[in-house]
């Protein structure tokens, strides 16, 4: 009997010792932003220090879930918001494991939308769930409950209206979502799988950080658009493929512009924290 009360003490020790260490972790004031390893695809994760959760993309598969339960309180099971930057697979399918496991409240994109099965299940499930959804063009912001903004850069509302009707499936990349995320001073660069032409279009700042387009394809970045960017950090997602990913030229533009870079098949999740001011990569 005294070994099973001391079995059980110890037991809900333990519990308390993790529910509080994860709920100080969750509530620290901070900006919490993750490029999760989900392989071959795209998936970011972001807490602001308001406490809203965000998921920029779901990769190709169900190795989001990983993510998200690592770097989510485990009693959490709540995204306030999943962003879609354009409907292809190795940045929605993920998404669809998503909806089951978490309640999503908002689910946003461009309203362009993919012809295959998985996504058809995608539009299955958000409207089964009763998820909230709406469009997005250049010049809408969304406002995350503090210092926090996304602000869209593309594509712009003429250029939806131009080319919706003809976008054919291997033409979407033109159609990603490029986001700028604000939180005081820090500022990210999310540019799903626009490429340089897209991105020669935009008005460009410094960043902090930048994701880098499409894996790191080849033509996804050149030295001209780098420049007005000087991002300290790149990251490129990227896993085992057969595309050459990430390019050769992508890698010497980064580097002799004395970009640090990481890669998620090499450096598996890579984790940044900001207090609106200074940011950290997180081991």
């Amino acid at each position: 009997m005294k070994k099973y009360l001391f079995l059980s003490t110890l037991s809900i020790i333990i519990l308390s010792v993790i529910f509080t260490t994860q709920y100080l972790q969750s509530h620290d004031g901070k900006f919490h932003m993750v490029f999760c390893d989900v392989g071959q695809g795209d998936s970011i994760f972001f807490r602001t220090s308001a406490g809203i959760d965000v998921l920029v993309d779901g990769g190709p598969d169900d190795k989001v879930l990983g993510c998200l339960g690592e770097n989510l309180p485990f009693w959490d099971r709540e995204i306030d918001m999943l962003i879609l930057t354009h409907p292809h697979a190795d940045h929605f399918t993920g998404l669809t494991y998503v909806l089951k496991r978490y309640k999503v409240k908002h689910f946003l994109s461009t309203g362009i939308e993919g012809n295959t099965e998985i996504y058809r299940k995608l539009k299955d499930l958000l409207a089964e769930h009763h998820v909230s959804a709406k469009n997005l063009e250049a010049g809408d912001r969304i406002r995350l409950g503090d210092e926090s903004v996304i602000d869209v850069l593309w594509p712009s509302p003429a250029w939806i209206d131009g080319r919706y009707q003809s976008m054919s499936e291997d033409r979407l990349n033109e159609s990603s979502l490029v986001l700028l995320l604000k939180y005081g001073s820090f500022e990210a660069m999310l540019t799903g799988d626009a490429e340089d032409l897209i991105l020669k279009e935009l008005s460009l700042s410094d960043v902090e950080i930048l994701k880098v387009p499409h894996h790191g394809s080849k033509g996804a970045l050149t030295e001209e658009i780098l420049q007005p960017l000087r991002p300290e950090l790149s990251v490129i997602m990227v896993g085992r493929n057969s595309y050459g990913h990430p390019s050769g030229e992508i890698i010497d533009i980064l580097s002799t512009a004395g970009v640090k870079t990481l890669r998620t098949d090499l450096d598996g999740d890579v984790k940044i924290e900001t207090d609106g001011k200074n940011w950290v990569v997180k081991k």
